[in-house]
C-alpha cells in the first residue's frame, strides 16, 4: 500500500475511483439522493465507471430519470438501476428495500447521501417525525436494517454518509434531542441545529453499528465538505445559508472561513470511505477530507456532552448510543413502541411488552 497516493482536501472522486478501480469492479452499490448537481450524482458517476451495478434513488420520478439518462454513457460500465425511494415515508423505504432485494442478492456498498433541506420552520413527515431526522437518520437506519441480509451476503462494507455539521453552535444545543422529534416547538426550532443533531445521530449510529455488527459489515461516517448543491437553491435553505454568512445588519461574518469544494471534491471522501483499502481496520471511523478525522466530543462520549438539568436524561447518560439505536428500532417499526413522558435516564420512548 506504500505506493498508493495520499488523498487530500482537493482530491476528486474520479481520482479515487481510478486508484481503486479493482476494488470497485464487480460491486453492487446503492446510493440515496442522486439528483443532478448534487454530491450523490457525482458519487454515482465516478463509481459507475467500474462497478457492476449502481442503484440510484430518489423520490421524484422525473429527476430520477434525468439521473439515469445522464449516467448511461460511454464512460459507464455499470448497470444503472433507478429506485423510487421517499425517505419521508417508512412505507416507501420498506417497498424500496424489497425491490433492491429482488434485483441483487448481494449489496456491497450502501451510501446514505440523501438529506432533507434545512428549513426555517419544522415540518413533519407522514409518519409524524421531524423531517430532517427521518430523512437523514431514521429512514437510512431502517433501510440498512432491511438490507442487512444482502450486505452480509456480500461480506463487505455498508457506508453511512454524514456531514461535519454535527458540531454544536452552543453548549445549550443537545446532540440529539429525541423528545422534540414528534412535536418540535416552532418558537424554539432552529433548522441548522436540527441538521447538526441529525448528523451527530448518524456518526453515533456508524460507531454503534460497528460495535454491534463487528467485522461482518463495515460502517463509516463522512464529511463531504462545504459544497454548493441543488439543495441550497431552495428558499428556506438560502435563508439559513444567508443567516450563517451574514450578520443581522447584512454585514458579512468575517470570522467565518469556509473552504468551498466542487462536487467532485465533495464526493471524493465518500469514495475513500467505501473503497480505500487502507481503512480496512478502521470501521466506525469518521472520514474528513479523505482522511480519518476528529469528531465532536459528545460523539465520542455522550456522558460528558452537556450538563443542563433539563437535558440530563438525554445527553448525560452513559450508553446513549444504545438508547439511540433502540429509539431508531422502535420509531421505524422494527419493534412496536409507544411514546411516554420519559424521566431521568429515559429517552421518552418505551417498548410495548
Amino acid at each position: 500500500m506504500d505506493d498508493l497516493p495520499i488523498f487530500t482536501w482537493d482530491t476528486t472522486a474520479d481520482k479515487v475511483a481510478d486508484t481503486f478501480a479493482e476494488q470497485i469492479m464487480g460491486k453492487n452499490v446503492l446510493i440515496t439522493g442522486t439528483s443532478l448537481n448534487g454530491i450523490g450524482f457525482d458519487t454515482a458517476k465516478s463509481i459507475a465507471k467500474y462497478a457492476n451495478t449502481v442503484i440510484v434513488s430518489g423520490y421524484d420520478s422525473q429527476r430520477l430519470r434525468q439521473t439515469v439518462d445522464a449516467l448511461d454513457g460511454d464512460l459507464t460500465s455499470a448497470i444503472i438501476r433507478p429506485l423510487h425511494l421517499d425517505l419521508t415515508s417508512f412505507v416507501s423505504v420498506r417497498r424500496a428495500a424489497a425491490e433492491v432485494a429482488g434485483c441483487v442478492d448481494r449489496l456491497h456498498v450502501l451510501i446514505h447521501n440523501a438529506a432533507a433541506a434545512v428549513t426555517v420552520r419544522p415540518n413533519l413527515t407522514e409518519d409524524g417525525f421531524e423531517t430532517q431526522l427521518q430523512v437523514g437518520f431514521l429512514s437510512p437506519f431502517l433501510l440498512t436494517a432491511l438490507l442487512k441480509p444482502q450486505l452480509l451476503a456480500a461480506r463487505t462494507q455498508s457506508l453511512v454518509v454524514w456531514s461535519r455539521g454535527h458540531f454544536p453552535r452552543s453548549p445549550d444545543i443537545p446532540p440529539v434531542d429525541l423528545p422534540a422529534v414528534r412535536n418540535p416547538d416552532p418558537a424554539r426550532y432552529r433548522g441548522l441545529d436540527a441538521y447538526r443533531q441529525v448528523k451527530a445521530a448518524g456518526i453515533i449510529f456508524a460507531r454503534e453499528m460497528t460495535r454491534r455488527w463487528g467485522n461482518d459489515i463495515y460502517a463509516f461516517s463522512v464529511h463531504p465538505g462545504a459544497i454548493f448543491t441543488n439543495m441550497m437553491l431552495k428558499e428556506d435553505s438560502l435563508a439559513v445559508l444567508e443567516g450563517i454568512m451574514l450578520r443581522p445588519d447584512g454585514s458579512p461574518r468575517l470570522n467565518i472561513s469556509v473552504p468551498w469544494k466542487d462536487l467532485q471534491q465533495g464526493a471524493s471522501t465518500t469514495l475513500v470511505a467505501a473503497f480505500d483499502t487502507r481503512l480496512a481496520d478502521s470501521s466506525g471511523a469518521y472520514i474528513d477530507d479523505c482522511q480519518i478525522g476528529k469528531i465532536a466530543k459528545y460523539c465520542e462520549d455522550l456522558a460528558s456532552a452537556l450538563r443542563s438539568t433539563s437535558l440530563k436524561a438525554l445527553t448525560c447518560h452513559k450508553g446513549f448510543a444504545k438508547k439511540l439505536w433502540s429509539f431508531a428500532e422502535t420509531a421505524t417499526g422494527l419493534r412496536p413502541f409507544e411514546f411516554s413522558d420519559g424521566g431521568e435516564g429515559e429517552i421518552g420512548l418505551k417498548a410495548k411488552l
